[in-house]
């Protein structure tokens, strides 16, 4: 569609023409009347309200109050995640009116040392900020980009919208390895998207002769254990659709969100698709056994598994793994606990959101002579086990962050006893309690 052009900021000055309120015990910040009328007309606009809505809506509040932040802000919105092919250049100055206009109105929040997200006033600055950010990163100017974002880590070092990712993969486009390597090093969760940026890291260092392969080897493993969809991926390099708006750990979709961050810094690796491909059927494409290091492995963690008919599966036989473990259907398949090379019984990962199935049809059946390749076996069977022990678990009961597994099922972890004791009791938010989920773990 033609879009009309974006509406101009009329000159500071007449901004004295709008009533406002100064900040009191209710806002922290100055509320203007006109402000608070368009950002009603703002918040009529819903996931689903098409294109030309929204663009109707917007011009409405900005005719109402034409300093609003938030009319801007979804402008930017639409230019970057609505349009294909996305308008950055757009998108950017849409942007750059938003942190304009939240200057003019709220001229102290630049200077704050900290700028807190919890005052729901202060969102549509940092939400500005941010989408600046966003649109110089896509128009490649990473310099500009990485200061937004450093800017927005220091103001609100909780990170509430999530920005560290964005720039250290703007660190990484940039070229800027030790500043990544060292912002790398800062964060505590492993994250997907972090991990398999770090593997580009360490390579690069492998490449210089600064490291030695065995440290990418396990740069690999951990990012491979963080979510193992990414490398059929990267390699396929097929047509990606935009970044899901939701992800969860380990699915296609966040492996989907993955490669949209580190595609343009693979692409500009020399050498990594040969290693990646090297490392994946390292020492053969399966093990020449009977079987026995599949079943090993799948009881370690998620292993994905090619078959002859074209299959692909991510499977485990590790209860702790398994999503769903601690709902009341929740029960083990028979076999999957002994090692029979013609019937081999694992859960499949693929089908664990699978509400319409039951539990029985998320456990698949299948020989060893039926499987074709087990994608970098070599490298998860040398390196995974050492690495899942560095790994950090949290309390079955709290989420803190446990110190001891229950010495039965060797699955459910505590902080504490007196979690675990309640726990065994009672469960958590209606959960079955351990003294049932115990048994079920162990079942064969």
């Amino acid at each position: 569609m033609n879009f009309p052009p974006l509406p101009s900021i009329p000159p500071a000055s007449q901004l004295s023409r709008y009533p406002s309120s100064p900040p009191d015990f209710m806002s922290p910040i100055t509320r203007y009347e006109a402000d608070e009328r368009a950002r009603d007309i703002v918040y009529e606009i819903y996931e689903e309200t098409p294109i030309d809505e929204r663009v109707y809506l917007l011009t409405r509040a900005l005719q109402l109050f034409p300093f609003s932040v938030d009319a801007f802000l979804n402008w930017g919105y639409i230019y970057l995640h609505m349009v294909t092919p996305r308008k950055s250049q757009e998108a950017k100055e849409a942007y750059q009116k938003a942190v304009t206009c939240a200057k003019l109105l709220w001229p102290e929040l630049e200077h704050q040392d900290t700028i807190e997200w919890g005052h729901i006033e202060h969102r549509p600055y940092l939400r500005a900020v941010s989408g600046l950010a966003h649109a110089q990163q896509d128009l490649g100017d990473l310099d500009e980009a990485i200061k937004g974002f450093r800017y927005l880590l220091r103001v609100n070092p909780s990170d509430n919208q999530g920005v560290r990712h964005d720039m250290f993969f703007a660190l990484l486009e940039s070229g800027d390895y030790t500043l990544a390597e060292q912002f790398f090093q800062t964060q505590k969760a492993a994250e997907a998207d972090l991990c398999w940026g770090n593997v580009l890291i360490v390579f690069r260092k492998f490449r210089r002769d600064v490291a030695e392969e065995e440290e990418v080897q396990k740069a690999l493993v951990w990012a491979i254990m963080t979510n193992n969809h990414v490398p059929d991926m990267l390699l396929n390099l097929q047509a990606l659709p935009n970044r899901p708006s939701s992800i969860s750990p380990g699915s296609k979709d966040e492996a989907n969100n993955v490669v949209n961050r580190v595609g343009k810094a693979w692409k500009a690796t020399p050498g990594i698709e040969d290693w990646f491909r090297s490392q994946e059927r390292l020492q053969g494409s399966k093990p020449n056994d009977d079987g026995t290091t599949l079943f090993e492995m799948l009881q370690e963690g998620p292993v994905v598994v090619n078959t002859h008919d074209g299959g692909r599966m991510d499977l485990t036989t590790n209860v702790s793994k398994i999503p769903g473990r601690g709902l009341p259907e929740f029960f083990l398949a028979p076999g999957m606990k002994n090692h029979d090379p013609n019937n081999i019984v694992a859960f499949d990962n693929g089908r664990a959101f699978d509400h319409g199935s039951s539990w029985q049809d998320r456990y698949v059946r299948f020989s060893y002579d039926n499987v074709e390749s087990i994608p970098f076996w070599r490298l998860l069977k040398k390196f995974r086990t050492d690495l899942e022990d560095k790994k950090d678990h949290y309390c079955n009961m709290c989420f803190e962050s446990a110190r001891h597994s229950c010495s039965a099922c060797k699955v459910a972890w505590y902080c504490s006893e007196n979690c675990q004791k309640e726990d065994w009791k009672k469960g958590r938010n209606g959960r079955m309690k351990h003294k049932i989920m115990c048994k079920k773990f162990q079942k064969t």
